[in-house]
């Protein structure tokens, strides 16, 4: 640029250049917010529903299940965590280490799953 300029090919004003260098930065700030704002909603979710350690849950979440944790409200939100932990390892081991033990106990029919395993002397693992 400053060759041409120097040289007077191309007479542009600067101006022009600097908006665009700063378009990308102000992208990246507000999308930046934007996630900290979903973050923080999801964070309060959590701890509607009695959750002690919000931060950790999040740490293991995907992006696409903090956007799910940010939307959904109090109940409907514990019935989609009790809804992944019957479907995901993930979400079981979760569950173990960062749930209130009410909200992932185990339904009447995974309990006589397991007496039924226990009889055929397999190996029962808690919650799986």
């Amino acid at each position: 640029m400053e060759f041409l300029i120097s040289f007077q090919f191309l007479q542009l004003p600067l101006w022009p250049f600097f908006i665009l260098v700063l378009i990308y930065p102000a992208f990246l700030l507000i999308r930046n917010q934007l996630a900290r704002n979903r973050y923080f909603r999801a964070e309060k979710n959590l701890k509607e529903i009695s959750v002690r350690q919000p931060e950790a849950i999040l740490f293991r979440c995907s992006m696409d299940e903090i956007r799910r944790i940010a939307s959904l409200k109090k109940e409907k939100l514990r019935q989609w965590i009790q809804r992944k932990i019957q479907e995901e390892l993930r979400w079981n081991i979760i569950a173990l280490r960062f749930l209130p033990e009410e909200m992932f106990s185990m339904p009447a029919h995974s309990q006589a799953q397991n007496s039924q395993q226990q009889s055929h002397n397999l190996p029962v693992y808690p919650s799986l």
